[in-house]
């Protein structure tokens, strides 16, 4: 290359690679941000589960010091001068805290004095609770991470000073109190420094490439060109004494036509690529986004329903042992008014079914989920598969974009191994469902979709009862750039890439419409792509 030219690419290449390090940092930050945010949100429900069940105990076996996860941090010990003092009752579980006087030290604990109905003497404890969400965040695999308790801009333990990046969950153990856990240690473990840097080499090495043939097939032009000139010349030259020589002249001509088509076919299935790549990166992205949510919810789900189960069980032991209460003593007549006030029957009959639907619809999310990571798998090779695996992914996907009044109803037979890509198929099966669920858009109506095999080909039938085509608007709708929908609706590419992907596995594509009569598409795929491949 000139040196224009080889300035040229570099600078390219240079914004390529800082633009793709940019979005490449950026998107690994944000990501170690939420990341980290759910890991600490881990830490903050145990302490809270083993602060509850630990109260939970105290409750049934009385002040005697039960043996709980927590227990092993506590002590009944007098309070120090340097402890925070907590006053509280188990009924009520409202605390009145107290700070000392004095600043912390390492002996510092939570000095408990806790008071409950019945009890003549109330329980004194001093609670190690740095040593406690220390074991915490060691068990869960987080050890060394500074923690810190906040009360009234006050904190207990490493605080402000020793937290560079603070995540705070409040409510802990009592509404006063906020835990204070460090994001910066979580961040800079998920964060991986290679990754930009390595997408940015990439990127600029991509850019070169793609200046380097774009060159190179100018030049190619260029040289064709000059060639093609001289041989007009050399036959206007000879016209009159060698016809010979004007035919090989002519086919030689021919010859450069072809190449021409021939590199122009090149870069059309090079574009085709690039947009498919492109499509399947952003939907594997996108699914990749949803799915940690998806699975932290349906975790969060079974959780609740376990802690439900064991709830209604303790529930259903304290109606037993309320049968044999006084039916008049005042403690009765208090779980008589609380059980119908709360209506705890009526609560214990509908939440089961109402987790259930709950669970369903975080699965049906987390299946939608899976067939677009199934539909944006990359690469571009056939191979021999099932490619009803992916059309029934792409039916799913479609199943869910349907509008009120509209019904898909699909029929997939059995099939042997086709020599195709499935993902190019199974995108041409959702470009036509979408053109179709957006042609009945506004109005009821079904679309049916059924496979019929005949031995040497596989026939994909995609049919609605929608408003149809004239014969004007059905000649076209192949052509790229072409579209009935308004300006800014659509690109005009939809079918125009189902054509030319079935093309490229030798098969076609027939339509069948008028006016008001709907619209059927048949896919017509040869089972061996059009060529014939020893295994």
């Amino acid at each position: 290359m000139r040196l224009r030219e080889s300035l040229l690419a570099l600078l390219l290449a240079f914004a390529a690679a800082l633009i793709v390090f940019s979005v490449v940092s950026n998107q690994q930050q944000r990501q170690a941000a939420g990341m980290s945010q759910q890991l600490l949100q881990q830490v903050y429900i145990r302490a809270l589960r083993e602060y509850y069940q630990w109260l939970s105990v105290v409750r049934e076996d009385g002040p005697a010091l039960s043996r709980t996860l927590l227990s092993l941090y506590l002590d009944t010990g007098p309070a120090q001068a340097g402890d925070w003092q907590l006053q509280f009752s188990l009924q009520e579980l409202d605390a009145r805290i107290l700070l000392p006087a004095q600043p912390l030290s390492e002996a510092s604990r939570f000095a408990m004095q806790i008071h409950s109905e019945g009890w003549t003497e109330p329980l004194q404890l001093r609670l190690d609770v740095l040593g406690w969400l220390e074991q915490l965040t060691s068990d869960l695999g987080y050890a060394a991470l500074p923690v810190a308790v906040e009360f009234q801009q006050q904190s207990f333990g490493d605080g402000a000073a020793g937290i560079r990046s603070p995540q705070r969950f409040p409510d802990f153990l009592f509404t006063e109190l906020t835990l204070i856990l460090d994001a910066a240690p979580l961040q800079q473990h998920l964060l991986r420094g290679y990754t930009p840097l390595l997408s940015a080499v990439l990127a600029a090495l991509l850019v070169l490439v793609a200046v380097w043939l774009i060159l190179q097939q100018w030049y190619q032009r260029q040289h064709l060109s000059l060639a093609l000139q001289d041989a007009e010349t050399s036959l206007r030259e000879q016209m009159r004494s060698n016809a010979r020589q004007r035919l090989k002249l002519q086919h030689h001509t021919l010859e450069l036509e072809g190449l021409n088509q021939h590199l122009q076919n090149a870069r059309q299935r090079m574009e085709l690529s690039e947009r498919l790549a492109g499509l399947g990166e952003l939907s594997a992205g996108i699914a990749h986004e949803i799915n940690n949510p998806v699975a932290y919810v349906r975790s969060n789900l079974q959780t609740l329903a376990e802690d439900f189960a064991a709830l209604a069980e303790f529930i259903d032991t304290l109606d037993k042992a309320s049968d044999e209460l006084d039916l008049h003593s005042p403690v009765f007549q208090r779980l008589l008014k609380a059980y119908q006030r709360l209506r705890i029957a009526a609560v214990l009959k509908e939440a089961p079914a109402r987790l259930a639907d709950s669970q369903t619809g975080v699965e049906r999310v987390a299946r939608i989920v899976s067939d677009m990571r199934n539909l944006s798998r990359s690469g571009f090779d056939k191979h021999w598969c099932q490619v009803n695996e992916d059309i029934r992914s792409a039916i799913n996907i479609a199943r869910s974009r349907l509008p009120a009044g509209v019904s898909l109803e699909a029929e997939l037979i059995q099939l042997p191994d086709i020599y195709c890509n499935p993902s190019q198929i199974a995108q041409v099966v959702m470009n036509i469902l979408v053109n179709a669920i957006q042609a009945l858009e506004g109005r009821h109506g079904q679309i049916q979709l059924h496979e019929v095999f005949t031995g040497n080909e596989l026939k994909i039938s995609i049919q609605d009862d929608g408003p149809g085509m004239d014969e004007q608007t059905a000649s076209r709708v192949f052509e790229p750039f072409f579209t009935t929908k308004l300006q800014g609706s659509g690109t005009g590419l939809g079918l125009a890439l189902c054509y030319k992907l079935m093309q490229a596995h030798a098969g076609r594509i027939e339509l069948t419409t008028g006016p008001g009569e709907g619209a059927r598409f048949d896919l017509i795929l040869p089972v061996n792509g059009g060529t014939e491949h020893v295994e």
